[in-house]
């Protein structure tokens, strides 16, 4: 049976970037909660070890952060030769949902 302490080295491979080695305890969670369900008893699985495996600190708090005109201006400037490209109106974007100021 893995230990908390192999979960702990599965994620610590990721340390570079916290986000992707949390992502990774995440599914692993899932996973075993998956296979600790009445439905799949034949699996043996009585015990979630990725249950206790304390995640990383993320690099950047809050998500990430809302693009400006000038950012959908530049990707729109990039994309826009792009074959079969489907440029996104700024209306279409959530900030610019919120803030209609942004649509032009």
């Amino acid at each position: 049976m893995l230990l908390k302490k192999g979960f702990g080295i599965i994620r610590d491979r990721k340390k570079a970037t916290p986000e992707a080695a949390n992502n990774r305890v995440k599914r692993l969670r899932a996973m075993f909660r998956w296979a600790m369900l009445s439905t799949n008893a034949e699996l043996g699985i009585s015990s979630n070890p990725a249950r206790d495996v304390p995640k990383l600190k993320p690099l950047r708090k809050g998500g990430f952060p809302l693009w400006k005109p000038a950012d959908l201006d530049k990707f729109e400037a990039a994309t826009r030769s792009a074959p079969n490209h489907a440029s996104p109106s700024r209306c279409s974007c959530s900030p610019a949902r919120a803030d209609p100021t942004w649509c032009s």
